[in-house]
């Protein structure tokens, strides 16, 4: 897989400000400090996502949309967890 465009969508605490859900999705969810931002960084090819050493982070989901080499775009989110 190539993605070749990455944006930042939105963050939010709530289902209802999430993307309306018209789009395939992968979650990345895991235990704090193991990696799930680095993996969406490395996926996304630029630092797009912060990473940081603090377990305890902000909550929020936090949706990039992407495309890829068939430009069929999907969500990838991530939720932060700690």
């Amino acid at each position: 897989m190539i993605i070749r465009e990455a944006e930042f969508v939105t963050s939010s605490t709530k289902l209802v400000q999430c993307p309306p859900p018209d789009l395939p999705e992968f979650a990345f969810i895991g235990r704090s400090n193991v990696g799930k931002s680095s993996l969406i960084n490395m996926l996304v090819q630029r630092k797009q996502m912060a990473t940081v050493d603090d377990e305890f982070v902000d909550r929020s989901l936090s949706f990039i949309e992407d495309s890829v080499r068939a430009r069929q775009p999907f969500f990838l989110w991530h939720n932060p967890t700690r």
